[in-house]
Parts: C-alpha cells; sequence; structure tokens
C-alpha cells in the first residue's frame, strides 16, 4: 500500500509540474479595441438589427462584443460592421470579416 501512495505522489507531482511548465494559454486572436465594438453596436442600433437589442437575458451588443472578442477564441469582427448597409450585411460581416 505504501508504494501506492508513492506512485500517487508522484504522478500529481509531474502532473502539477507539466502544469505550471507550460504556463497560460496565450489567446490566438488579438484584442479589439472599445471603440470597434461601441461602432458596431451603433451600427446594428441604426439598422435596427437584433443584434443591436439585449437578450432575453439582458446582456447588451457591447457586452456581448466585448465577452466575444475578449475570449480570444472568437470575433466578431467588430472593425467590419460600422460599413454595412443593411442587418444581412452586418451579419455576413460578423461571421467572415471584411472582404
Amino acid at each position: 500500500m505504501p508504494e501506492f501512495r508513492v506512485i500517487v505522489l508522484v504522478l500529481s507531482l509531474v502532473m502539477f509540474v507539466g502544469t505550471v511548465a507550460c504556463g497560460p494559454m496565450e489567446p490566438p486572436v488579438a484584442p479589439v479595441p472599445e471603440e470597434a465594438c461601441a461602432a458596431m453596436c451603433e451600427r446594428f442600433v441604426e439598422l435596427d438589427c437584433l443584434e443591436g437589442k439585449d437578450t432575453p437575458g439582458g446582456k447588451s451588443c457591447m457586452v456581448r462584443c466585448r465577452e466575444t472578442e475578449s475570449s480570444g477564441f472568437s470575433t466578431m469582427h467588430p472593425h467590419c460592421v460600422p460599413q454595412a448597409q443593411s442587418c444581412e450585411e452586418a451579419r455576413r460581416l460578423t461571421a467572415e470579416g471584411c472582404q
């Protein structure tokens, strides 16, 4: 039984050292300035798009944009949306980015 404890201890230390040595993951997407989210949300409101309105849970466009952009794993391409002429175009730009 003492051998089992030693094995568990060694494995725990190896896992801990491996985690510490790797450090935090860097987000693959660069952060977007707050102004880009504000401009995107303003354009959604001007076009009267659903995306410019609060969710049923009360999250504003700005909150959703900040959360998405700060995740580091996804983007709404907020710098592209202000050029949109319709809600459909704005949605396409959030999905595909500027062309």
